[in-house]
């Protein structure tokens, strides 16, 4: 492995490095845990505290007021988190992807989650086929590509993007969420005015920027509290355990290399 640099990070529950190799393409940043080479998706768990479910493990995408737009990778061993991809316009050529708007927060994903691509979650659509998404609403400014660290959960809404079912869970660093007190979106809500607008606005239009179509906000743009949003996420995390073991999902453990 070519390793460009290493970055040592600490998060509440445990310690960690990153390393990042390749450029452009091939650039990936890759999680270890006591020098064993570890995945973003399998390996960090997703409750910290025991039997506490509405604090979770998160990892960070893409930081607030960044373009690039980083993933973790599915398909790749350890599943590092790399940067996506996309055609181009009139072309098989691909390029490297970028949002065309900067987003007033931090971005990520859950690990140990999955929204299931192979059943029907709502009006009969399926899931994204990915871990589920969340949206770091903290005033964490300093984050990178890569960070873990403890949230609270306190909202979600779901979002139909292109005809997938698409949770977006909203949390807060549980340091921030102690201290400011919010345990429901709507506490945070009092205090950031517009702020449900301009969240819900940048989902429903974020992919006509590629031309396509809209993605509708479902349930009539509603953003749940936290107990429901805590229960999307526990059902994430029961889809996850059963792409592991249940016998008739084996192309998808295939698909994204699960060996256990």
């Amino acid at each position: 492995m070519n390793i460009l640099r290493f970055v040592y990070r600490y998060s509440q529950s445990l310690s960690y490095r990153l390393s990042e190799q390749g450029q452009g393409f091939s650039y990936q940043i890759n999680l270890h845990c006591n020098d064993t080479v570890k995945s973003f998706w399998h390996d960090i768990p997703i409750y910290p505290v025991k039997d506490q479910y509405n604090i979770i493990n998160v990892g960070i995408e893409i930081p607030k007021e960044r373009l690039a737009k980083f993933e973790v990778s599915k398909t790749i061993k350890y599943n590092p988190i790399v940067q996506d991809q996309k055609k181009k316009k009139n072309s098989d050529e691909k390029e490297l992807r970028y949002y065309a708007q900067f987003a007033p927060f931090n971005y990520g994903f859950i690990p140990q989650t999955w929204e299931n691509s192979t059943v029907d979650l709502h009006d009969g659509f399926k899931g994204d086929d990915d871990p589920l998404d969340i949206l770091d609403l903290s005033n964490q400014s300093n984050l990178r590509p890569g960070d873990i660290f403890q949230a609270k959960i306190i909202g979600a809404f779901c979002v139909l993007d292109q005809d997938e079912i698409d949770w977006k869970i909203l949390v807060l660093n549980t340091e921030e969420a102690d201290k400011l007190q919010v345990n429901e979106y709507s506490d945070f809500e009092k205090k950031n005015g517009d702020i449900s607008r301009l969240i819900l606005n940048r989902f429903r239009y974020i992919k006509t920027f590629d031309g396509k179509k809209e993605n509708t906000i479902l349930f009539n743009n509603q953003i749940f509290d936290a107990k429901k949003a805590v229960d999307v996420v526990r059902d994430g995390h029961q889809q996850y355990l059963d792409l592991l073991k249940n016998p008739k999902l084996n192309q998808k453990r295939k698909e994204f290399q699960i060996t256990q």
